[in-house]
């Protein structure tokens, strides 16, 4: 009993020596780049399971047995430290930046978290705060050019417009190319979709950035075929913030305030000439009433003058025949955005929470336009016992916009309006901006097609609303330490709500003049379920991860839409004061079973195979055609990890992939559908035939790519290169074709053809500097090169076209790149240009006058895509201080631009001043024989002759004309240039659209902690932004290859919108 006794004080006493031998070591983490607190930072006594995390202030507390323990801190991005403790109780830590991130982990397919070292494909990860920083109302514009193989085209239609993202070039001939998104694992809806001309944006639109923890993009198709049918045209996968372990509750705002304009489209208009008093140009005559061939000028120069004319014929506004002002600046305005947001988080080990409130004003440039927002969003993590973990998620957004913008009127229409004028006169002399006092709209010129500007802002009208709703929730069960099985279920609604006005009051408007309403309400839902089995378990130096499941996706999308025209009662806009109305209602419903599995083996940490499987089966197609199975497989070889590299080489990886996606089609393509006509014949209801013949037979399309790459770090990681090249290609097309008006159809859709792409990335990252002062250097290049494999037996098939220069076509034709531009060029012999001579008529006395010799057949101009684009940004740290700087450009492409051709034909281009105050001799040949045994002279040795005198055309006296000579009379400028010209020969109206930008720079501090260490706050951190400060190289005449022009024709896109916005963020 002693013995015992004193065998169990000797435990006791060795014990208690164990238990007050521990010691609490507390702390903070901070990131070396910006001095900011890291929350999130896993520390963990080594050798054992003892751990915690940092909380949102970078704290951290943790029990250790003695001096001699070591903890290890480790966090995403950054270079792993292990810290003996010593006898310090008071441990802070900063933790470097690491860029080669082999240990990171990223999120895949199906939300599925992968180090980045076992990728055998190309990806990229966005981190909240780089979108955050980005003041763009559409967060996919904020990443143009940043990411290698991603094309980000800007539509031109306003900052709340939609973006269209094109990853490793186009998929598809005629099918929508942009890529899938999922938030939060669950597939959303982009709906994108317009009204008069005005784009209403897409859900990117709805999102709020600072709710984003990543953004990862998924381009080759090893990457996105455990998606499937969706995800031929790559997938962006977005992750929300979640709550944190942490003490207490976490609470951050972040606010901004911005400021934008339009870079002004007109920057090479004439200021020099004004319109004549003729119906066309004539440099002797002056306007002799107020609004007499405005839009033309084709008149004397500009020189001070009282004309003796007023405005409108208002007295108090006498008309100076001078130079006034640029209107694109007068009419617009400054415009801006407010933002505030506020979060919340907190939890413990098992229990996480995230919740967020954002407030988003806009105000647009252009007059009366304008968007709000607001978001809420609420996150849930708990853990239920050891086996149980539920994840739940949900976002509500709503926005209200304003009169969102129908570019071409104001592109076109402010380059219409003389400068002479001070555009304000356009408001009119009531409060009814726009109009004349009996409420009809103010014109600015006899010819009425054209719009007053005002009344475009003021009296047309566009409002809608967009609620968005998204609401996720998993369920995972942890059969074992290395299995568990695990389900999804999520929905996301769009509902959409438009009422669009053309007022009464414009004469050549909606049936003459009495003005169209039109109301429509769309929804869309999508609803995702989704379940698997997963295995992870380590068998000696292999290691197997693996996993088995299905899904099942169920589309609907409904549309109840009542228009109206011939309003009743003059100026009174509602629906029900139209004297006809007209329904238009649509409804579809689609659905995608899958099963699909995935396998990863690896071998001691360097050789990563990877393998998934994924069957699809369509409610789109025919029951003999609607199932398809995408395969993939890919190896990362991590050669650092098995060879000794020299000293200066740290890391290196290669890996090669290969895999198969696809799709069907739409709803309905292999079904008839009839119209509906509610006013019918006689008011008798009638169903129509669709203008779209079916086709029971359509068959699954099938993208096939592989992909090779290799991931090398120099020079302790000083110097990174990521290189991807891929070779991509799409079969048995689902394509749109035009048929015979003969066959009772206009178009049918049909498997047909291939498109091919081939490509490179890089991505090289350089750090020269890394100590105090830390300068990282980020570029990115990619080029893509796109062609036409098959069209079906068809050697070409129409993209679209437009109408200047004679007649633009594009073109898909095997064996080129898409998107093949041909139109009209000037004939030359021996390198000189053909001039031809040709006559017109005017008032009644023909001209003989000169135009280019056309080449016969239209030829090739260009391409309307880019196989080229680069970027550059440059990244300095020290101490809470960072300054960054990006430019970023694309080459290769031209454009048809649509508003050059009218600022020629108007002479408001620079291009039209050479010889206006003499004459324009032309430089070249003419035929002086025939069509069939042409000749070719110098044109100056053409014979001259004599305009005889005609006063009635404002022409006094005989003009004598040398024979290559344009005089500045009596329209021979006008007609040289616009019938002669622009609309005849494309290529003047084509230019190279390959640009530079300066896209952004910005500076943010972190203010120190010592200067508010007295008020409960943890940071604080300020920046200031510029956006698409100015072009570095820009080869269009006017307006901004950045925007619109998608597949080579710019139809009066928007300019870029330079902006400069301050951001502030604190937290609690």
């Amino acid at each position: 009993m002693r013995k015992s006794f004193i065998s169990l004080a000797f435990l006791l006493f060795a014990g208690l020596q164990v238990v007050f031998a521990q010691k609490s070591v507390s702390g903070i983490v901070t990131s070396s780049a910006d001095n900011l607190a890291l929350p999130g930072v896993s520390v963990v006594l080594r050798g054992t399971t003892t751990g915690t995390l940092t909380d949102s202030e970078g704290k951290y507390s943790i029990q250790v047995p003695n001096n001699q323990a070591i903890l290890l801190f480790s966090f995403i991005g950054y270079k792993s430290q292990e810290i003996t403790v010593g006898n310090q109780t008071n441990l802070n830590v900063i933790l470097e930046v690491s860029i080669t991130q082999m240990d990171e982990v990223v999120v895949t397919a199906l939300g599925i978290k992968r180090q980045a070292k076992a990728l055998s494909y190309s990806s990229a990860e966005v981190k909240g705060n780089e979108i955050q920083k980005v003041p763009e109302l559409n967060l996919m514009n904020s990443l143009q050019g940043k990411i290698a193989g991603v094309d980000i085209n800007v539509s031109g239609t306003g900052a709340a417009g939609s973006s269209n993202v094109r990853i490793r070039g186009n998929t598809s001939i005629s099918r929508d190319n942009n890529p899938l998104y999922v938030i939060d694992g669950v597939p959303i809806t982009r709906a994108s979709s317009s009204v008069g001309g005005r784009d209403l944006g897409d859900a990117l639109t709805t999102l709020n950035p600072n709710d984003i923890e990543t953004m990862s993009i998924l381009k080759g198709a090893a990457a996105t075929a455990l998606y499937g049918s969706r995800a031929s045209n790559g997938v962006i996968l977005i992750t929300t913030k979640g709550g944190t372990n942490q003490r207490g509750i976490g609470i951050t705002y972040n606010g901004s305030f911005g400021i934008e304009n339009y870079v002004d489209p007109f920057r090479n208009r004439q200021k020099l000439y004004g319109n004549s008093g003729s119906n066309g140009d004539n440099s002797d005559t002056y306007p002799t009433t107020w609004n007499q061939e405005v839009h033309r000028n084709w008149g004397p120069r500009y020189d001070g003058r009282a004309l003796g004319i007023n405005w409108n014929d208002n007295p108090e506004i006498p008309m100076v025949f001078d130079y006034m002002e640029d209107h694109w600046d007068s009419f617009m305005r400054t415009g801006g955005t407010i933002t505030n947001d506020i979060s919340f988080s907190g939890g413990s080990q098992t229990q996480k929470f995230r919740g967020s409130f954002s407030d988003m004003r806009y105000t647009s440039p252009i007059p009366n336009s304008n968007m709000n927002r607001q978001t809420v969003s609420l996150s849930v993590n708990s853990k239920f016992g050891k086996k149980i973990t539920l994840d739940a998620r949900a976002n509500y957004s709503t926005s209200k916009s304003k009169n969102r913008v129908n570019p071409q009127r104001y592109v076109q229409m402010l380059s219409l309006i003389p400068t002479s004028w001070d555009i304000n006169w356009l408001k009119g002399q009531t409060d009814k901006w726009g109009a004349k006092p009996d409420g009809w709209m103010l014109p600015f010129s006899t010819n009425d097609y054209y719009q007053n500007p005002y009344w475009s802002a003021y009296q047309d009208s566009e409002n809608d609303q967009r609620d968005r709703v998204s609401v996720s929730a998993s369920l995972r069960y942890d059969i074992t330490p290395w299995m568990y099985i695990m389900g999804r279920l999520g929905t996301e609604t769009s509902n959409i709500k438009v009422t669009n006005i053309d007022a009464y009051g414009f004469l050549r408007g909606n049936v003459a003049g009495t003005g169209a309403v039109a109301e429509y309400t769309t929804i869309d839902n999508q609803l995702n379920g989704e379940y698997s089995l997963n295995f992870n378990k380590k068998f000696g130096d292999f290691n197997v991860v693996a996993m088995f499941g299905g899904s099942a996706t169920r589309s609907h999308y409904n549309r109840d839409g009542i228009s109206g025209d011939q309003l009743l009662i003059p100026f009174y806009h509602v629906i029900t004061n139209a004297g006809q109305l007209y329904t238009s209602v649509g409804n579809s419903n689609s659905g995608i079973n899958s099963l699909y599995g995935s396998a990863e083996l690896s071998y001691k940490d360097i050789v990563y195979l990877t393998a998934t499987g994924r069957n699809d089966w369509f409610s789109t197609l025919a029951p003999a055609n609607n199932s398809i199975f995408y395969p993939s497989v890919g190896i990362s070889y991590l050669l650092s990890n098995q060879i000794k590299l020299p000293d200066w080489w740290s890391f290196a990886k290669i890996r090669a992939s290969y895999a198969e996606v696809g799709g069907g089609s739409s709803s309905y393509a292999t079904k008839i559908g009839y119209s509906f006509d509610a006013t019918g014949y006689m008011s008798t209801p009638l169903l129509s035939l669709p203008g779209s013949i079916n086709n029971p037979n359509l068959q699954p399309y099938e993208t096939r790519e592989y992909e090779v790459g290799f991931d090398f770090r120099f020079f302790q990681n000083r110097i990174g290169i990521d290189y991807a090249y891929y070779d991509k290609k799409t079969t048995n097309d689902i394509v749109g074709v035009t048929l015979p008006q003969t066959s009772g159809y206009t178009s049918a859709t049909v498997n047909l053809g291939a498109i091919g792409n081939k490509g490179h990335e890089i991505m090289l990252t350089l750090v020269p500097i890394s100590n105090k002062f830390n300068l990282e250097i980020n570029m990115a290049y990619s080029y893509n090169m796109g062609k036409i494999l098959d069209l079906g037996g068809a050697s070409e098939v129409s993209a679209g076209s437009v109408s200047i220069g004679g007649g633009i076509d594009v073109k898909q034709i095997v064996g080129e790149r898409p998107y093949a531009m041909y139109g009209y060029t000037q004939k030359k012999v021996n390198g000189d240009p053909v001039w031809e001579k040709w006559t017109f008529s005017y008032n009644s006395q023909n001209h003989q006058s000169w135009r280019p010799a056309r080449d016969p057949q239209k030829t090739l101009l260009g391409y309307g895509t880019h196989p080229n684009s680069a970027s550059i940004t440059a990244t300095l740290t020290w101490k809470g201080l960072s300054l960054s700087a990006m430019v970023d450009g694309k080459w290769g492409a031209t454009v048809a631009f649509e508003a050059e051709q009218e600022m020629v034909e108007r002479g408001q281009s620079t291009s039209t001043l050479p010889g206006r105050d003499g004459s324009l001799f032309l430089e070249g040949v003419y035929n002086t024989g025939t069509a069939s045994e042409p000749v070719y002279s110098d044109v100056s040795t053409a014979t001259g002759y004599t305009i005889n005198a005609n006063p009635s055309a404002n022409l006094p006296n005989a003009v004598i004309v040398a024979g290559n000579e344009i005089p500045y009379h009596v329209k021979h400028f006008e007609n040289f240039y616009r019938t002669g010209m622009v609309q005849r020969v494309s290529e003047l109206v084509v230019f190279n659209a390959s640009y530079a930008k300066f896209r952004q720079v910005a500076i943010g501090y972190t203010i120190p902690k010592s200067i508010y260490r007295s008020i409960p706050v943890q940071n604080i951190s300020v920046s200031l932004v510029g956006r698409n400060l100015f072009d570095i190289i820009n080869h269009l005449p006017n307006g901004d290859p950045g925007t619109g022009g998608a597949i080579g024709i710019n139809n009066r896109a928007l300019p870029s919108a330079r902006s400069y916005t301050m951001n502030l963020s604190v937290n609690f």
